[in-house]
This record gives C-alpha cells, sequence and structure tokens, in this order.
C-alpha cells in the first residue's frame, strides 16, 4: 500500500498540530533546520516551522509500518498582511501566499 502524503504549511517560527489515525511510533524529518516534530500524545503530533523552506515528516506505527508523509512547506506568515489590504482596499480580490520565502500577490485591484 502506498502511503498517503499530506501537504501543509507552517509559518516561521509558528507550529501546527496533526492528528493521525493510527498509533505514532516514529517520528523521521527531513530536514531539521526547516521544522521539527514531535509526539504530543499517541496519536496527535506537533510541527513547528523553523525556517524557510520545504521538507518532509515521516509517520511510523510502533510497528515500524508507513503511516504517511507530509511535505512540510514553511514560509512567512502573511496572514497580517492580508488583513492590512482587505482594511484599504476591502472590495480586491487578491491573493497573498509565501512560496520559496518570498512573498507572493496576485489579483485585480479596481
Amino acid at each position: 500500500s502506498n502511503p498517503t502524503i499530506h501537504r501543509i504549511f507552517v509559518p516561521v517560527s509558528q507550529s501546527v498540530t496533526i492528528q493521525v489515525n493510527s498509533t505514532l511510533g516514529d517520528i523521521v524529518v527531513g530536514d531539521e533546520k526547516i521544522a521539527d516534530a514531535q509526539p504530543m500524545t499517541d496519536k496527535t503530533l506537533y510541527v513547528i516551522g523553523k525556517g524557510v523552506g520545504t521538507t518532509t515528516v515521516n509517520l511510523f506505527s510502533e510497528d515500524k509500518r508507513s503511516l504517511g508523509t507530509l511535505q512540510v512547506e514553511v514560509g512567512q506568515d502573511v496572514s497580517d498582511m492580508a488583513a492590512a489590504i482587505r482594511q484599504v482596499a476591502p472590495r480586491a480580490r487578491i491573493e497573498i501566499g509565501s512560496i520559496n520565502g518570498k512573498i507572493r500577490l496576485s489579483g485585480h485591484v479596481k
């Protein structure tokens, strides 16, 4: 069986909680300079964004079966910028994203 790959975004210096269906055993992080992952309970872990980039977090059961892989993108938190743009241009249709550490704006302002 092919393990599932889930993509998640984590802002730098923030964390995201992930729940899994099976009891967690090992958690293996591809690049610990980008993200860290720690168990909270037997079925919950948290992923912390440490540096801009992309890495994987591989999840294994207690009997070493693969439970899946998290593809973790760590980038800048753009929520404050999005709120500021909505405040000054409420009818603008602008999308804000973080790609490879750079902030990307797209959309229309009338």
